[in-house]
């Protein structure tokens, strides 16, 4: 309502992984776009990330996810089939749903690149021992637990390299954006198992997988929630429990295909010829009148923006009543708030353009870019804890599946009191055509879901292993802790053959996960298991 920079901002994802992958199979290229969530001071920020190569580090926009994540949530609608118009029918809602390094090479640790990009100095290093390579960490102010060597020793073991990324001596927080990392890949994967030493319990990771078909998880199960579980009268507000419920079901490695189909809706949704006139702004040499030509030029208002507006005009430790809050300082009384501005202090419209042009515009052009070369988009999700994080989940594609919308719809049906708010008799259909019969009394003006409802059905519909090719196999729920083990070593095409034979038909008591497996897959793996990207966040605050 206030109109500014620093209120309406859309929330994110607090605390979890989300990464945005772009593959390019014919010129076996992977970009993977992270989204970094951090709360802490400046000084406490490291960040290190597995890869399989040495990649080429850019600066992403926040708005790159909030635009492709508010395409793509999953909604669940109710509509009443009520002829005597008797049954209140509310509008549906969207269920809501992370001192510059010394160059040199030292202790067996090999410093591969080193570069600035935006706020950050990031380095690439390669190394064989966990060890030598944690002390030159630590030495380098970029401090990690001592609980993860032998995490890293698992990513050293398969030839990895590791990106470590702190923020520059005169950075703040609030600088802290989103990176890119371009890698000679051919095909994503997210390394959890480092994740591990941040993780907290079912904690949210969502893939989008950008190409020119369906991506599916290949050593992960693939599960369909059972939309009898979900609580259609309250539009789905249930849906994040009943997914954990489902993945733990499946041995707590799987993931839900939440949206499969064209990305045409992010075209020009971040970046278009003319968007922005940074001649126009030069002009404004006025603080005031600069941030409105920023909002009316239509400037993304993110935390990004905040922090460059906090840098350029920086908010004096003493000010008066009136300019103490940010909204009252930035939005809605800068004129007079100024006026408490330290006496030395000028404001420079053309340093700010030069970080807009780095950090803001230039980051929207390039993640346009990967929209536009991308035509297909999956989204995935799953939650995980820290225990489930034993084997690197990683993804393919099938051109044999169909798309998968993020539209859900049942038709419901009852006998209602207008005047209560009640429904008896109510029956719910979904698009399935399965049905949900409701017995008892129900408040249908966003009350609770009556006691027991749905109790004996279980979260997950399917639980399948996939393939590169066909609709995948489908694993019964008892047995697929038993086969969610053999993917800890094996070739997930090996499985699957034993799941069409019949191997895994008989009935057993599921027993859970086992040890972990990397991206590279284990001795019995494919080759082109071998030849899969290493992409990951793993957020580590300082001890």
């Amino acid at each position: 309502a206030c109109g500014g920079f620093f209120c309406s901002q859309v929330p994110i994802e607090q605390s979890g992984e989300t990464i945005i992958f772009g593959v390019d199979k014919d010129e076996a290229k992977v970009t993977a776009t992270i989204q970094i969530n951090y709360q802490g001071e400046a000084k406490d920020f490291a960040w290190v990330i597995p890869v399989m190569s040495a990649p080429e580090i850019s600066l992403a926009p926040q708005a790159m996810f909030q635009n492709i994540r508010s395409q793509t949530d999953p909604q669940y609608y109710l509509n009443w089939d009520d002829e005597n118009g008797e049954c209140w029918y509310a509008v549906p809602m969207a269920n809501e749903g992370f001192d510059s390094a010394d160059p040199e090479s030292s202790g067996g640790v090999e410093v591969v690149d080193e570069q600035e990009v935006g706020p950050y100095q990031t380095v690439t290093l390669k190394s064989e021992s966990a060890e030598e390579l944690h002390a030159w960490l630590d030495e380098n102010d970029f401090d990690q637990p001592e609980s993860a060597i032998p995490l890293i020793q698992h990513y050293l073991d398969q030839g990895m390299f590791f990106v470590a990324m702190k923020l520059k001596q005169d950075a703040s927080a609030g600088d802290i954006q989103p990176v890119t990392l371009k890698m000679d890949e051919d095909a994503p994967c997210v390394p959890l198992v480092l994740t591990q030493i941040a993780a907290t319990p079912d904690m949210p990771v969502l893939a989008y997988v950008m190409g020119d078909m369906r991506a599916i998880p290949t050593n992960w199960f693939h599960v369909e929630i059972n939309e009898k579980k979900i609580d259609w009268i309250n539009y789905g507000q249930n849906y994040e429990e009943v997914l954990t419920m489902a993945i733990d079901e499946a041995a707590g490695h799987g993931f839900v295909t939440e949206y499969a189909g064209s990305s045409e809706f992010l075209k020009k949704s971040l970046w278009w010829e003319g968007r922005f006139d940074v001649d126009k702004l030069a002009t404004k040499t006025n603080p005031e009148a600069f941030l409105m030509e920023l909002l009316s030029q239509g400037f993304p208002r993110d935390a990004q923006m905040q922090g460059l507006i906090k840098k350029h005009i920086p908010k004096p430790d003493d000010v008066p009543a009136g300019c103490e809050t940010d909204q009252e300082f930035y939005t809605w009384n800068l004129e007079e708030c100024l006026q408490h501005m330290p006496e030395d202090w000028t404001f420079d419209p053309a340093a700010f353009i030069a970080d807009l042009e780095e950090r803001v515009i230039g980051a929207l052009q390039e993640a346009q870019a990967i929209f536009d070369q991308h035509g297909y988009l999956t989204r995935l999700k799953t939650t995980v804890s820290p225990d489930e994080m034993t084997r690197d989940p990683f993804f393919a594609f099938n051109p044999e599946l169909e798309d998968v919308s993020n539209i859900h719809q049942a038709t419901a049906t009852a006998d209602c009191d207008p005047d209560t708010g009640t429904a008896t008799n109510m029956v719910i259909t979904l698009e399935n055509g399965e049905s949900i019969t409701i017995e008892g009394e129900v408040q249908i003006w966003g009350g609770p879901l009556p006691e027991g409802y749905a109790a004996d059905e279980p979260a997950a519909s399917k639980i399948v292993l996939m393939g590169e090719s066909g609709q995948g196999q489908e694993v019964a729920r008892s047995r697929a802790g038993e086969v969610d083990s053999r993917l800890d070593s094996e070739d997930p095409s090996m499985v699957q053959s034993d799941l069409e034979a019949g191997v895994h038909d008989e009935p057993a008591v599921s027993t859970g996960g086992g040890g972990g497996g990397g991206c590279q897959g284990g001795p019995s793996s494919a080759p082109f298991m071998a030849a899969l990207a290493l992409l990951a966040l793993a957020l580590i605050r300082r001890r």
